[in-house]
Formats: structure tokens, C-alpha cells, sequence
């Protein structure tokens, strides 16, 4: 999953502003954990694996829902079943029925986003989502220091 920074941006206010100092170091060692195996296996092999977002919960839930990424928000599923299927690979699954107007949107939202960055002379690349949560974490003022054009993201797996 890939996000821009003013996702990340976004997700990490949202997230310190709504959880415990607790429930952030879990969060923390779950994005540590995926931005391991993200740098470790090559992109293929990480969506193989089925490997859960660090934003979700025990119970499967999204911790920044109302702030979730464009491709979390256009990836809108028309059947529960065939959703479980998919994450489980059961045999003889088919294809995920999806809302696929709701996915190009989505897909177009985020080009508009990354465009109107270059635009305003702001980073707009696609980052890998747990890495560039932990650098927003570990950058102190990483809002104000992007909106200006520092390199906030340089380095961050793409």
C-alpha cells in the first residue's frame, strides 16, 4: 500500500490525536514490524504473504477509517464472502467483486493529490505506508518542514 505524504501526514494527526500513549506503541511496533518486511521482500512477495496493515486491530478494524488511504477508500468490496476468500486464498475463490467506479475514483483523487503537489513545488511521490508513517513519526515537525519542501520522505521505500 502506498500513500502521499499529505496521507501520511493525515493518518499520523489523526491517529496521536485519537489513542492512547499505549495504544500508539503498539501501533508503532506493528509498523516497525511491516516496514521490515517491506524493505526485506520484494513487493510481490509482500502482497503474497497476506501481511495485515499496521493500522488495523485485533478484531480487524482500521484504526484511522475516517482518514484511511485513497486506495484503502476506493477498494470497496461488493460481497463480505468473496473479501474472505481473497485474504484466506480459499480454493476455487473467485475474483473479489468490487465497486470498480469507486476504485477509479479513488485512482483519480490520488493522481489529482500527487499532481497538485508537484504543482505547489511539494513532494507528491507514493510512499510505501508503513515507512513513511515512521518517518512522519521520527521527523519532528514533518508537516511544517514538507509544506516548505524539505525532503521529509527522501529515502522512504516507494
Amino acid at each position: 500500500m502506498t500513500v502521499a505524504p499529505p496521507e501520511a501526514l493525515t493518518i499520523n494527526a489523526y491517529l496521536s490525536a485519537n489513542y492512547s500513549k499505549e495504544e500508539l506503541a503498539s501501533v508503532r511496533e506493528a509498523l516497525e514490524a511491516n516496514a521490515a518486511l517491506a524493505s526485506e521482500l520484494s513487493r510481490d512477495d509482500y502482497i503474497a504473504r497476506n501481511i495485515p496493515c499496521a493500522l488495523l486491530t485485533s478484531s480487524g478494524q482500521c484504526r484511522a477509517h475516517p482518514v484511511r488511504p485513497l486506495a484503502c477508500a476506493g477498494f470497496l468490496s461488493t460481497s463480505r464472502a468473496g473479501c474472505e476468500a481473497e485474504f484466506k486464498h480459499l480454493a476455487g475463490r473467485d475474483e473479489v467483486p468490487t465497486d470498480k467506479f469507486a476504485m477509479l475514483a479513488a485512482l483519480a483523487i490520488s493522481y489529482g493529490l500527487k499532481d497538485a503537489c508537484r504543482q505547489s513545488d511539494l513532494d507528491g511521490e507514493f510512499y510505501e505506508l508503513h515507512h513513511a508513517l515512521l518517518r512522519v513519526q521520527d521527523t519532528p515537525d514533518a508537516g511544517a518542514g514538507w509544506s516548505i519542501g524539505d525532503p521529509v520522505f527522501e529515502g522512504c521505500l516507494t
